[in-house]
């Protein structure tokens, strides 16, 4: 298969500008850059972004903030502070393009403010510590979106895992109950917390049993995810376009627990015991960290909408590049070659 190019039909006409918290001056410069390259479009940012910028960026639009839902006014704080306004569905089928200044942490700000559903093309200019999903350098800010208006583009599909938490039937409950979906770009993560007891977790794949997990948890995650937390626990690199999703153990207590890969088809379901000896914790992109209780389980399915970022060169070039570049992916001194005088003392 191709690379995946996409070329616009008509210009585009309405864009989403996201940055990372707490830029800076630099952050500042780039975005006067990026609303100078937009000129003559309708340009958006985030509310709280609207909120801070100087007079200068007053013709950029945003949306209202929502007021509080009173079934969530006792929320924990600090993960509602995590949890993005997403802007009005209108809004979002209007959206040709979104431009992110950050880092990774941006660019998975931006596939939960957008949900689930179709995603406009996004631009990720790289101004954090790493750089998996942001290879353009801002430096070239002007040039690349320039030539993005204007051309041709090639682009990576990255896949996105939906996440449910079906919650046991409590007593006196005949069904068992829904909980909202939860879409990650990176990984869902299912820990043991602070428990000092062992995770116990059944796996099943498409209703067939995989294995019991004990260990520290368990991984489930995007080829784009491989270079994150699951790579941390021994799980393999996957180049973004493979379609399948990583299962990998945290700290298993077994000499014979390895990764798994599975297609992307399949249907994964992780279900906590009601012998379990403790709750286990569910982390979705390191956000929304919920708790499941003994018969509780969570399920996890590859979502039909894929997250399009606009790449640098092409998909391999700039996965490689990233691979080498932040990791040093296999770098060692090369073998010298045999010299004369080696020859020589051999015969």
């Amino acid at each position: 298969r191709g690379a995946i190019e996409l070329m616009w039909t008509s210009p585009p006409r309405t864009a989403l500008v996201v940055c990372k918290q707490g830029g800076g001056e630099p952050l500042l410069e780039a975005l006067r850059l990026v609303v100078k390259s937009l000129e003559g479009m309708v340009v958006y940012v985030e509310p709280s972004l609207k909120q801070e910028l100087p007079l200068e960026t007053e013709t950029l639009l945003t949306w209202n903030i929502p007021e509080p839902d009173a079934r969530t006014a006792g929320a924990d704080e600090l993960d509602a502070s995590l949890a993005p306004c997403q802007p009005p569905a209108a809004l979002k089928r209007e959206l040709d393009l979104v431009v992110t200044l950050g880092g990774d942490g941006t660019v998975l700000w931006v596939s939960s403010l957008l949900g689930d559903g179709p995603m406009p093309p996004v631009i990720a200019f790289s101004l954090g510590s790493l750089g998996f999903m942001t290879s353009l350098p801002v430096q070239s800010l002007k040039t690349s979106l320039h030539m993005f208006l204007t051309g041709g583009f090639i682009l990576t599909l990255r896949h996105r895992l939906h996440c449910q938490i079906i919650r046991a039937p409590v007593p006196g409950q005949l069904e068992s109950t829904q909980e909202e979906k939860r879409l990650v770009l990176n990984e869902v993560v299912v820990d043991r917390g602070v428990s000092p007891f062992l995770t116990s977790l059944k796996c099943y794949c498409n209703s067939t049993f995989i294995t019991d997990v004990q260990g520290d948890g368990l991984i489930v995650s995007t080829p784009s995810g491989s270079t994150a937390y699951s790579l941390a626990a021994g799980g393999s690199m996957v180049h973004p376009q493979v379609p399948c999703f990583l299962f990998t153990p945290i700290c298993p207590h077994s000499l014979s627990f390895r990764p798994l890969v599975f297609p992307d088809f399949v249907e994964l379901k992780l279900k906590v015991p009601r012998h379990s000896r403790g709750t286990m914790w569910a982390s979705f992109d390191g956000k929304h960290r919920t708790q499941l209780n003994p018969g509780d389980s969570l399920l996890i399915s590859l979502s039909q909408w894929p997250m399009p970022t606009v790449c640098f060169k092409d998909d391999t070039t700039d996965w490689f590049s990233s691979v080498k570049e932040v990791l040093h992916f296999n770098l060692r001194k090369l073998q010298g070659e045999f010299s004369r005088q080696d020859e020589d003392e051999d015969e």
